[in-house]
């Protein structure tokens, strides 16, 4: 599991390991804000259980037309896939385009989905 701390920094844990490497990453300050802002954003609107960036920008693959792919979960959302997304897609509008959100509900969530287990495994969790 990785976890990403807004100061620029993103300090990886290997899950199958347990171990703690020494290696930061860095990313581009206005990807970095766009995150940011986005979450300070959404928290305003919803309870925040958890938030995960995944995709290129999480395995260091991404390019300047990458998007950013975040998952968020909330047992706020209704579980209707579109208006969920909806909800979240509005709330970028001004900080980024790039930003990709996915809505989760807590007990959809899970490793039985083979989506969620990919971004638990490879994606990073976002503390905020």
């Amino acid at each position: 599991m990785l976890f990403l701390h807004f100061r620029f920094v993103i300090k990886y844990i290997f899950k199958n390991t347990g171990k703690h490497l020494g290696m930061t990453k860095k990313f581009e300050p206005r990807v970095e804000n766009a995150i940011k802002n986005y979450i300070a954003k959404f928290k305003k609107e919803i309870n925040v259980i958890d938030v995960y960036l995944f995709g290129s920008y999480a395995k260091g693959n991404y390019h300047n037309d990458s998007d950013i792919d975040i998952a968020v979960i909330s047992d706020q959302f209704k579980g209707n896939c579109i208006e969920d997304r909806l909800l979240l897609m509005r709330l970028r509008r001004d900080i980024d385009l790039r930003i990709e959100p996915h809505p989760f509900r807590p007990e959809d969530f899970t490793d039985e989905n083979p989506f969620v287990k990919e971004i638990k495994e490879y994606g990073i969790r976002i503390q905020c």
